[in-house]
């Protein structure tokens, strides 16, 4: 059975990143997850942001290679998302959404 719960985010901030930059990311996470119906407590989504693409793509390649995941290259978008750990994890970069957050 299913009930409506808030959902726990734990914002993860790698670098200098732009303080209005992470506000906006979180006014966008509780929006997105204020209609989240789940069946297990507490439930976690983990949003870490990166200041440029690269750290990201290294990061991503290096876990990858440390838990033996087989993927293609997701980095290309706007954003990503995986719950390689048990958990769901979204993974943004400043770099790449500059401009289109309003």
């Amino acid at each position: 059975m299913s009930c409506r719960m808030d959902t726990q985010i734990q914002m993860v901030a790698h670098e200098e990143i732009d303080e209005s930059f992470l506000t906006q990311i979180r006014l966008w996470a509780n929006r997105s997850s204020g209609n989240v119906r789940v069946s297990i407590s507490p439930p976690l989504l983990r949003i870490t942001v990166w200041k440029a693409m690269k750290e990201f793509q290294a990061f991503c390649q290096k876990e990858k290679k440390e838990l033996g995941i087989v993927t293609g290259e997701e980095t290309d978008f706007l954003a990503t998302h995986d719950a390689w750990r048990g958990y769901p994890r979204i993974h943004v970069c400043e770099e790449r959404l500059t401009g289109i957050l309003a």
